[in-house]
């Protein structure tokens, strides 16, 4: 068994979250290291439009011009009920409101901004164990061979390192070890609910304007000027058989999620959801399908050990909520970090984080009202609330600036 040098932070999960989570330690002046048991990043995603908030983030840390260059940006979006327009939401600043952009595309940039910094992730590395040792956190860390093609077992690790590190932040998915290792409850907030995915190209150009069937929850993002993603909640009678799991950039093309849904079923889809929809599709990009649980921990954590992202709350994929949250997050976890490996702050301080994101969290899962409805408030308004808060890329303040047109005010 090796040991490491101590670090600042220990990073585990390299998906959005984490990654920015890394970014922004290092460029706060903090050691960093990041590991995930992956061996490479996703090449498909669920997660695909950026919030504005998130933006910020990401542009005060050196990605502005780059997510311009790659993403498409909008400030329009269209709500419909039964397939009826019944709003269009523009918000008040001139600025993108949301931003387009692949899950692979963005892990691409992160890492490169990361190798910038002289942070590298450290792939195929899996958290074993996690005990707090005051004042730093021992782990143990196992390197896993390369996976091999058609491995049904988890893999032997090849040797086993000792770390230690100031703080621990668990940003390594719905699955997440360092939430199980902590002992770290969630609690239901909603059924579980199965979504299908699919990117089409489409023979006519796309207008840059974000999409959301509210009766039988159905979104459509332009990705490109002649390609879209659409989001469809569909039955299931056995929800529990659908994995989460993501494609990798190492992987062979995975049959399985390239083909579960063909071209007749995605024209149906469309005509039943989305009949105002113009365009014909060419093609069938990708597709694929997954369970999504709706849950939330009881606590982000406790002192030097904290939660980010989908280890903390899993919400609907339509707002791409729990990622964006996720790097809102990291965004206000390593400030407070930083103030306490500088001995500006102690660790108790770091509870306002916990109760902070818990109410932010509860909000965006419907636990909590985030919004209440006015006289001036219509009816289909009232009824969709629920969804229309899920669904809406934004957050917060965000979302009652996007929704007050319609009535809605801050919930006491």
């Amino acid at each position: 068994m090796r040991s490491r040098p101590h670090q600042d932070v220990l990073v585990v999960g390299a998906g959005p979250v984490g990654m920015t989570a890394a970014l922004l330690c290092a460029d706060r002046h903090l050691t960093v290291r990041i590991i995930d048991a992956a061996s490479a990043t996703a090449r498909h995603g669920y997660s695909s439009i950026l919030h504005a908030r998130t933006l910020d983030v990401l542009g005060e840390a050196g990605m502005a011009d780059d997510l311009r260059d790659a993403g498409l940006a909008f400030r329009d979006i269209v709500l419909h009920e039964s397939g009826e327009p019944v709003a269009h939401l523009t918000p008040p600043s001139p600025a993108p409101f949301a931003l387009a952009i692949g899950q692979d595309v963005l892990e691409g940039m992160l890492l490169r901004q990361l190798a910038r910094r002289g942070v590298q992730v450290e792939w195929s590395h899996r958290l074993s164990s996690l005990s707090v040792r005051d004042p730093r956190v021992e782990v143990v860390i196992e390197e896993l061979p390369p996976p091999p093609s058609n491995a049904t077992a988890l893999p032997r690790p090849t040797r086993t390192l000792t770390d230690h590190a100031s703080f621990v932040i668990g940003a390594d998915g719905h699955d997440s070890t360092v939430r199980r290792l902590l002992q770290m409850a969630q609690t239901s907030a909603g059924l579980p609910e199965v979504f299908a995915f699919l990117d089409l190209q489409v023979d006519s150009e796309l207008p840059r304007e974000l999409h959301i069937e509210l009766a039988v929850p159905t979104l459509c993002l332009p990705l490109d000027s002649h390609r879209c993603r659409w989001s469809f909640l569909v039955p299931s009678t056995s929800p529990h058989d659908l994995s989460r799991h993501k494609a990798r950039a190492e992987d062979a093309p995975c049959s399985a999620q390239a083909s579960v849904f063909d071209r007749p079923l995605a024209l149906r889809l469309l005509a039943e959801r989305a009949p105002w929809f113009r365009p014909v599709p060419t093609s069938l990009r990708w597709s694929a399908a997954a369970r999504f649980d709706r849950r939330l921990v009881t606590s982000f954590g406790k002192g030097r050990c904290w939660l980010a992202g989908d280890a903390a709350h899993l919400a609907s994929p339509l707002g791409s909520q729990s990622v964006n949250l996720g790097i809102a997050e990291v965004d206000a976890l390593v400030s407070r970090i930083v103030r306490g490996v500088r001995g500006k702050e102690a660790l108790g301080s770091l509870a306002s984080f916990d109760r902070d994101r818990l109410r932010v969290s509860r909000s965006m899962l419907g636990v909590a009202p985030l919004l209440a409805s006015s006289d001036r408030t219509p009816g289909w308004a009232r009824r969709q609330l629920s969804r229309v808060v899920c669904s809406l890329p934004a957050s917060g303040d965000d979302i009652l600036r996007l929704l007050a047109p319609l009535g809605f005010v801050r919930a006491d």
